[in-house]
């Protein structure tokens, strides 16, 4: 593993093993000229992985030579943002190219346009994405001369890979917040309105009315199902007082993921078969939670947010066959 210009006195990693079998690196850059900082990245076994460090103002050039270059997404996350550096970014885009921004409620200057904050006592990291390239370091979006501080750029093969790094930094930066999973913001159906279930990337859970059956086999049968046993309103196996209506629904089936929501009241929903995968529930309720911060703020931005980093079907679950890497390649 090549970590490029950096002593490997200065890396600090740790192996574990996780609960899924699969290898986590943990690993902390430090330097005793600035802050240190950690960076929390799930990487696959036996995946070789280069990375360049940035010094100084060397930033500057980089963040707006990718800027400039972008072709989609640009995503600033910087505890705190200066005026001019961050109307410098937003001018060097192309107006095809999404710009969201999140900085702490106590930055001096907080954008006012698609713009999220964070709260001042949970972040103290920065974090920036161009595409398919994710920028990590010591250096806020606000040029303030300081000399000393680095940033490590990771360069992946897709965006998918690059939104990956910063879904787990997202949900590693807010699990002591005091978001929820439950209920998850009605902005949240909006993503069953593009043919594929949020959850899994598979084909449409469509809306219908569920009924709950303990006797039935996956928990869940819609109502037109249930009714048509025997046109007796319920099958063999129980009777209509038994049954429990939960109203109108998207859930997925047994071809796909078995989560959904309960369009009422926004509760996570999931099939019998789903309950022998604790792992899986836990990563849906962490992804609604993520949801529900984002959209508490602004619904109709977390969506576009979601969408644009690629946070929607399987991506939740971590796939080690989806984390490839290669060196990154200078714009």
């Amino acid at each position: 593993m090549l970590f490029c210009g950096c002593n490997v006195n200065q890396l600090q990693y740790d192996i574990r093993k996780g609960v899924d079998g699969k290898v986590f690196l943990f690993f902390a850059l430090i330097s005793e000229q600035v802050e240190s900082f950690h960076l929390l990245i799930l990487l696959a076994e036996q995946i070789q992985m280069n990375i360049n460090l940035i010094f100084g103002d060397e930033f500057w050039k980089r963040l707006n030579d990718l800027s400039t270059n972008a072709t989609k997404r640009i995503f600033l996350l910087s505890a705190y943002i200066g005026k001019v550096d961050w109307e410098k970014v937003v001018a060097s885009t192309r107006d095809n190219v999404s710009v969201i921004s999140m900085c702490r409620t106590d930055s001096s200057y907080r954008p006012t346009i698609n713009t999220f904050l964070i709260d001042k006592d949970i972040y103290h990291g920065k974090l920036y994405v161009v595409d398919n390239v994710v920028l990590i370091g010591s250096k806020n979006l606000c040029n303030a001369n300081k000399n000393g501080e680095f940033s490590v750029e990771f360069c992946a093969d897709s965006e998918d890979e690059a939104s990956l790094i910063v879904y787990q930094a997202l949900l590693k930066t807010i699990e002591n917040s005091t978001s929820r999973h439950e209920p998850v913001d009605k902005a949240f159906l909006k993503f069953y309105e593009d043919d594929s279930c949020p959850f899994c990337g598979g084909n449409q859970a469509e809306l219908d009315s569920i009924i709950e059956c303990s006797e039935y086999g996956g928990n869940f049968v819609s109502e037109d199902d249930c009714d048509s046993y025997g046109n007796e309103g319920a099958c063999k196996y129980c009777i209509p007082e038994n049954r429990h209506n939960l109203g109108t629904c998207y859930v997925c089936d047994h071809s796909g993921c078995g989560f959904g929501i309960q369009e009422s009241s926004g509760k996570l929903l999931y099939h019998e078969f789903v309950e022998h995968d604790p792992l899986a529930i836990e990563s849906a309720k962490k992804y609604l939670a993520l949801f529900n911060y984002f959209a508490h703020q602004n619904p109709e931005l977390a969506v576009e947010f979601f969408k644009l980093m690629g946070f929607t079907g399987d991506i939740f679950k971590i796939s080690s066959k989806r984390l490839k890497w290669r060196q990154c390649s200078k714009v």
